[in-house]
């Protein structure tokens, strides 16, 4: 766990899980005031819970999700709790509302997952789960603010894999997606599917499964006992749903992987058109999900996956992902060329490209990427409109700037964080 101030150059919190059983750092955010909340997966019995937590004890089977708050400096744990059943679960995403109380998108081979009495689906609807890896259900929990009480907690999933990515390729794509919360505690997510009967609404933008793995999005009440609207989206091979946002209107942008041409776009969009081989995407959909507003392909010629989105006050959209094709940067903004990840602003239309900028080593060579330079994890455009960015499995040869805390000149994998100026033309470090 690792928390910083905004220049970068001084560490605030850093400290270890505490577990004596292995644990994979999955998802983090922060609330109001400034605790830390971790999201892992872990291997078995041995994760420090608290007295009074929800699930104090490992669930069994292959690795439970293990969730601890910290208050903002790293020094006093305030709770930690186990949640899984006797098979398998793993945190994609987490958020917590203005009430302070987390909700936490993942995915569970449990049949026995704990769900609320009144949930919206409480019955696992994988298949066949002996092996406890056969097939997935997407889970969204909603947890007191004490971490001690289960709010609302529901399988989502028809008989398919559900929650479980198949459209890109570095180490750990199969746990993206993502979970905002509205000011009313209503939770939405973006997922993927490959369920023929995954539930979705009945005026549903696209209420059929296209081909291969779909994205989906949908939207679940406080409680999460009832499914407001769901809706599945793509085209005729594999597309998923990595990030989403709401803009003023509780319209939801969401941003993913379109598989080809077939992926629905608009007429007045930027690229209506498929530019290479998979293209990332960005779309709107209107509060109900049952429009598509606004929808168009952004890459290179090669394969691209955008993974994040965010919204600037004046609704300008900005996405950060990975291109393995050209993508020449906009003059004047910071850039290294031939590098293969990517940020981009294009207006809330969705028709006009504001800039493009590419980060990174500078490795791309004739339009064939090697691996890239770092997996993009996270990203965030501030009130000021300061953009940052972090990658894990960074590799040697990226920019850092004079106080750096860490100046990758050790041998080994990190982590990458990067915060551009207001007018782009620069790294504040």
């Amino acid at each position: 766990y690792l928390k910083e101030v905004s220049t970068g150059n001084e560490l605030i919190a850093a400290t270890l899980s505490g577990s004596t059983s292995q644990s994979y750092g999955h998802s983090a955010t922060y609330d109001e005031q400034g605790n830390i909340y971790t999201g892992a997966r872990n291997f078995g019995v041995g994760y420090p819970t608290t007295i009074g937590a929800f699930q104090v004890n490992y669930g069994g089977g292959g690795t439970d999700i293990a969730i601890s708050k910290l208050v903002p400096d790293g020094t006093n744990l305030i709770w930690a709790t186990y949640l899984g059943g006797s098979q398998s679960e793993f945190p994609h995403s987490m958020y917590v509302s203005n009430l302070g109380e987390l909700y936490l998108y993942g995915s569970s081979s449990s049949n026995d997952f704990p769900v609320t009495s009144n949930a919206f689906q409480n019955i696992f609807d994988g298949g066949n789960i002996s092996d406890g890896f056969s097939n997935w259900d997407i889970i969204v929990t909603h947890l007191s603010n004490d971490g001690s009480t289960l709010i609302g907690s529901t399988f989502i999933g028809g008989s398919g894999i559900d929650g479980q990515n198949s459209a890109s390729f570095n180490y750990g794509d199969t746990y993206r997606g993502e979970i905002v919360v509205d000011l009313l505690g209503n939770a939405y997510v973006a997922s993927f599917t490959q369920s023929v009967d995954f539930p979705v609404s009945n005026n549903a933008y696209q209420q059929n499964l296209a081909g291969g793995q779909d994205g989906v999005v949908f939207k679940l009440n406080n409680d999460l006992s009832n499914l407001e609207w769901s809706t599945y989206i793509g085209g005729s091979s594999n597309d998923a749903a990595f990030g989403l946002r709401l803009n003023n209107n509780n319209n939801v942008f969401v941003t993913g992987t379109a598989g080809d041409d077939s992926f629905p776009t608009t007429v007045n969009a930027l690229n209506p058109n498929n530019l290479g081989l998979s293209d990332g995407f960005i779309l709107e959909l209107n509060d109900q999900g049952t429009n598509l507003i606004n929808s168009t392909f952004y890459g290179s010629n090669g394969e691209d996956h955008s993974f994040f989105i965010d919204l600037d006050s004046d609704g300008y959209v900005y996405i950060f992902g990975q291109n393995s094709g050209i993508i020449n940067p906009s003059p004047n903004v910071y850039s290294i060329p031939n590098s293969p990840q990517f940020i981009a602003k294009i207006d809330p239309s969705l028709s006009v490209l504001e800039w493009e900028t590419v980060i990174g080593s500078g490795s791309i060579n004739g339009g064939i990427a090697p691996m890239p330079d770092f997996i993009p994890i996270a990203f965030m455009v501030d009130v000021c409109d300061h953009i940052y960015i972090s990658g894990h499995s960074a590799m040697a040869g990226l920019e850092v700037t004079d106080d750096a805390i860490y100046t990758g000149d050790q041998v080994g994998i990190g982590f990458y964080e990067l915060v551009l100026s207001v007018n782009e033309n620069d790294i504040v470090f």
